[in-house]
């Protein structure tokens, strides 16, 4: 049983990676404001419901790169102990 759950955990981040590296594509080249789900879903290989189960919306998404990228940030440039 422990098993399964690990394999469903990588797919999950697996999943949620490529809606994310999709998405930061697609805004690169159209920009936010063009960017749509069904782009997103298409370029990243997955249902739209797919996104929805791990994604509100487009802004959702966003912010969670944007709060991602800023803890990533955030942790180099503070002491280890700080941590």
């Amino acid at each position: 049983m422990a098993t399964s759950i690990k394999t469903i955990d990588r797919r999950i981040q697996r999943t949620r990676q490529a809606l994310i590296q999709s998405f930061c594509e697609i805004v690169r080249e159209k920009g936010l404001a063009a960017t749509s789900i069904r782009e997103i879903t298409k370029r990243a290989n997955v249902n739209r419901g797919t996104f929805y189960a791990h994604f509100t919306d487009k802004y959702t998404l966003l912010n969670v790169i944007v709060c991602e990228q800023f803890h990533a940030l955030l942790t180099s440039k503070l002491p280890p102990a700080s941590q």
